[in-house]
């Protein structure tokens, strides 16, 4: 499985290099990726310098934040990328970008469920205190063939410690 997942990955990051090199190939459609790499080797004339740059340095940035245990280095490299792109204008240094993100919360509101909808709803249940429940004695029912109810654990000790001298099977049941 680790080799399929490595194609894939590697499939992945090629088709990806045109978006980084910030040129236009045309569609392989179900060509591969042989092709695409011949396209790509084709077009370095065009590739704009300014986003290769940024695209190295992203991704390098990133191969060295990873190496930090339990740092975001995703989140970091792409908060990185978003402060640089809000201090310096890159569609003029021909650096796409994404577009505007517009963040914002919805409003409130109910489902639009039908009465049919609401009427299969089913409510959360109470929860059992559990604190509020007696617990039940455990018995030594072999060891005392009477039912004797263990009522601390100093007794039970001396029971287990006792038959385990007397060479007695002992079970808590």
């Amino acid at each position: 499985m680790s080799g399929f997942a490595f194609g894939i990955a590697l499939t992945i990051t090629i088709k990806q290099l045109p978006v980084i090199a910030g040129v236009a190939l045309p569609a392989s459609g179900s060509g591969g990726v042989l092709p695409l790499l011949w396209h790509l080797a084709a077009a370095v004339p065009r590739y704009h310098a300014a986003s290769v740059a940024l695209g190295v340095v992203a991704l390098a940035s990133l191969a060295m934040l990873r190496r930090v245990r339990g740092l975001p280095a995703s989140a970091l490299v792409l908060a990185a990328g978003m402060g640089l792109a809000a201090a310096i204008d890159l569609p003029a240094h021909h650096v796409a970008l994404v577009g505007t993100l517009v963040i914002t919360l919805p409003a409130p509101s109910w489902p639009k469920l039908t009465l049919d909808d609401w009427s299969r709803v089913r409510l959360p249940q109470p929860r059992k205190n559990f604190f509020l429940k007696k617990k039940k004695q455990k018995t030594f029912d072999s060891a005392t063939r009477g039912g004797f109810a263990a009522t601390d654990q100093i007794s039970k000790v001396f029971l287990v410690l006792f038959f385990q001298k007397k060479n007695c099977f002992l079970s808590l049941s």
